[in-house]
């Protein structure tokens, strides 16, 4: 699901998923992995060019215990072009649920405050996986 409004200058996405047996565990898994490991020299990820990444894991009380929260900084140059950008991600699971909350910010919003509103966002799926449902009914 994302959430935007049309002009806004932050943008938020929150991707809820409920897997078959191990499901959740195994990408829950992956996604640390890959935070913990991502390498330093640029990769293709996720359709855009090859660019580098650095990953910061961050910190928050109230999200779902074993959850992973970073920040994302992304940069290179792709056809003579500067691409520099910040997004953030947060994973969370319950059970066989997934939660990824993704935010995007356009160049004039600060670090923080797009950091500030992911987390925002991450409490409340947290609270919802607590609850046994997420945004839509899925039950955990």
């Amino acid at each position: 699901m994302n959430y935007l409004r049309q002009n806004a200058k932050l943008a938020l996405s929150n991707e809820i998923v409920r897997y078959k047996g191990k499901g959740a565990t195994e990408a829950m898994q992956e996604a640390l992995t890959h935070a913990e490991t991502c390498p330093k020299k640029p990769i293709a990820f996720e359709g855009f060019p090859p660019l580098r990444y650095v990953i910061t894991r961050i910190t928050d009380p109230k999200l779902v215990k074993g959850y992973l929260a970073a920040r994302v900084h992304r940069f290179g140059t792709y056809k003579g072009k500067k691409v520099d950008d910040t997004f953030f991600v947060v994973y969370q699971r319950v059970g066989n649920v997934l939660s990824g909350v993704y935010s995007y910010a356009a160049a004039s919003v600060s670090a923080a405050a797009q950091q500030a509103f992911c987390l925002r966002a991450a409490e409340q799926s947290a609270a919802n996986l607590r609850a046994g449902s997420s945004p839509g009914g899925v039950p955990a």
